[in-house]
C-alpha cells in the first residue's frame, strides 16, 4: 500500500444516502447521529497511535461488519415490533 487509507466521513455517508434515496426512493432521515458517527469511526480505530486496520481488505471487512450488525439489529427490531396475530393494539 502506498499511503494512508481514506475513510468516509459521516457527512460523506449522509450525502451518499441522499443520492441513493434520489435514485431508488426510501425513507429519509437519520435515527441517531451518534450511531452513524460510531459506525464510520470504528474501522479507523487506533492503538498506541497506530491504526488497527492497515490492509484495505481488513478495513472493508470492518465496515461490512458494522453494516451487518446494523442491518441485523434493524431486522430484529422490526420482527419484535409487529403485533401478534389476533391481538388488538
Amino acid at each position: 500500500m502506498s499511503g494512508p487509507l481514506s475513510h468516509p466521513t459521516a457527512a460523506a455517508v449522509k450525502a451518499i444516502h441522499q443520492e441513493v434515496l434520489r435514485a431508488h426512493g426510501g425513507s429519509p432521515g437519520l435515527r441517531d447521529e451518534s450511531l452513524l458517527e460510531s459506525a464510520v469511526a470504528a474501522p479507523q480505530a487506533t492503538m498506541l497511535g497506530q491504526p488497527l486496520f492497515t490492509d484495505p481488505i481488513e478495513v472493508a471487512a470492518a465496515y461490512l461488519s458494522v453494516l451487518f450488525f446494523s442491518v441485523k439489529t434493524v431486522c430484529s427490531l422490526m420482527k419484535n415490533s409487529r403485533p401478534m396475530p389476533g391481538k388488538r393494539l
